[in-house]
C-alpha cells in the first residue's frame, strides 16, 4: 500500500487528481489537515467526494480538543467518509506552540484523555499519523504505551521528533522498535512507514535496515493470524515494509510511486509531466480565480520539483521571480527544454 502524505497548501484535490491521472501509483490519498468546527469554503471543496477523482481519500484533522474532533468527524461521516486521520506529527512551530500535531506528544496525560474520548465516541474509524516524540527520541516509549490502548485502524509513523523538523535522517531503528512494541497488542492495526523516501533505491535501503530487526516469536505468531502488519510473512521473523507513505519525495518526482510499484521508470515522462503541469494550472485558475495566486501555488511546487528534476539553478531562479502568469509561462517554456524523459 502506497499513500500520499498530506502537505498543507500543496496536496489539494487539484494536485491529487492530476497526479492520479497522469502518473498514478498511489493507493491512498490524505487531505491536508482540517481544523475548523464547520467544514466550508476551500476546505469543503477539498474534501467533497465530487471533486476527488481518486480511489481512496482519507481526510486529516489537526486538533487537540475532543469535542472539536468529534464535531468534524460527524461532518465527514455525513459526506460519506468512514475514516478520519488524526495528525500528531506536524512539526511546524505555529502548530506545536498550540499543543497540536507533534506538540501534543509530550503532553501524555492530556493526549491519553483526548484519545479515550474520541475513540469512545467517534462515528467513524480513526487512524493516526505520528512522530516518535516532540523533544527527545526516548519519548516514543511513553507514546507507544498510550497508543496501545486504542483501536486505531492504522498508525503511520514518521520516525523523527518534532524539533528535528525534516533535518538529519529518520530514525528507522526506532520505527522498528515501536512496531515491535505495538504489534502484539494491536493485531488489527496497520503500521505504515513515512520519512525520507526519495527514490526506489533509498526505499530499498530503508527496507533492509528495518527488515534486519527480528521479531519475537510472540509478534511473529500475531502477524501470522492477521492481515496488514506491514505485509510481514509468517514464515520469517523480520519486519517488512509493504505499507509506506511518501510526501516530499512525490512532490519532487511525481513518477516516484509508479517507479516503486512497477520497479521501472515510467514511459513518456516528459509528455506526462507537461500534461500534468497544464492540468494543474487550468484547475488552479478555476479554484483560485486570480492568476497571481496560481503563480504562487506553482512556485511552491517548483521548490521541490527543481531538485527532483535536477534542473539548473539559474532557470529555476528566474521562474521563482515570476509575478504574473505570462512571465511564469515564459520561464516554463525555457524549463521544458531541460526536462528529460
Amino acid at each position: 500500500m502506497i499513500s500520499l502524505a498530506p502537505m498543507e497548501g500543496i496536496t489539494t484535490y487539484v494536485y491529487r487528481n492530476a497526479l492520479n491521472r497522469h502518473f498514478g501509483g498511489v493507493d491512498k490519498y490524505y487531505t491536508p489537515f482540517l481544523t475548523a468546527s464547520n467544514i466550508k469554503g476551500r476546505e469543503k471543496r477539498d474534501v467533497d467526494p465530487a471533486n476527488n477523482d481518486v480511489n481512496i481519500l482519507i481526510p486529516q484533522v489537526l486538533v487537540n480538543d475532543a469535542e472539536l474532533f468529534l464535531t468534524i468527524a460527524k461532518q465527514l461521516q455525513a459526506l460519506g467518509y468512514n475514516e478520519v486521520n488524526l495528525n500528531l506529527g506536524c512539526p511546524s512551530g505555529t502548530v506545536t506552540a498550540k499543543g497540536r500535531g507533534a506538540g501534543f506528544l509530550d503532553k501524555t496525560d492530556e493526549l491519553d484523555r483526548f484519545l479515550e474520548q474520541i475513540f469512545d465516541k467517534s462515528p467513524i474509524d480513526i487512524s493516526i499519523k505520528t512522530r516518535i516524540g516532540m523533544e527527545f527520541i526516548s519519548e516514543w516509549e511513553d507514546i507507544a504505551e498510550i497508543y496501545v490502548k486504542y483501536p486505531a485502524k492504522e498508525i503511520i509513523i514518521h520516525p523523527r521528533v518534532g524539533k528535528e523538523l525534516y533535518k538529519g535522517h529518520a530514525h528507522t531503528d526506532i520505527y522498528a522498535d515501536m512496531v515491535k512494541r505495538l504489534a502484539p497488542k494491536m493485531p488489527n492495526t496497520i503500521f505504515t512507514y513515512n520519512g525520507d523516501i526519495t527514490s526506489p533505491e533509498v526505499l530499498d535501503n530503508i527496507r533492509k535496515t528495518i527488515s534486519s530487526t527480528e521479531l519475537t516469536d510472540n509478534i511473529s505468531k500475531t502477524i501470522s493470524s492477521t492481515e496488514g502488519f506491514n505485509g510481514s510473512d509468517a514464515s520469517d521473523k523480520n519486519i517488512r515494509l509493504s505499507n509506506i507513505m511518501i510526501g516530499r519525495g512525490v512532490i519532487a518526482n511525481p513518477a516516484l510511486c509508479y517507479e516503486i510499484r512497477n520497479g521501472q521508470k515510467i514511459d513518456s515522462f516528459k509528455k506526462r509531466f507537461l500534461a500534468f503541469h497544464e492540468e494543474l494550472i487550468e484547475n488552479y485558475l478555476i479554484e483560485m480565480n486570480y492568476e497571481d495566486q496560481v503563480v504562487k501555488k506553482m512556485k511552491e511546487l517548483w521548490v521541490y520539483l527543481a531538485k527532483g528534476l535536477d534542473l539548473p539553478s539559474k532557470v529555476i531562479k528566474e521562474l521563482l521571480k515570476a509575478t504574473s502568469l505570462s512571465s511564469y509561462k515564459n520561464c516554463f517554456s525555457v524549463i521544458k527544454g531541460y526536462i528529460k524523459d
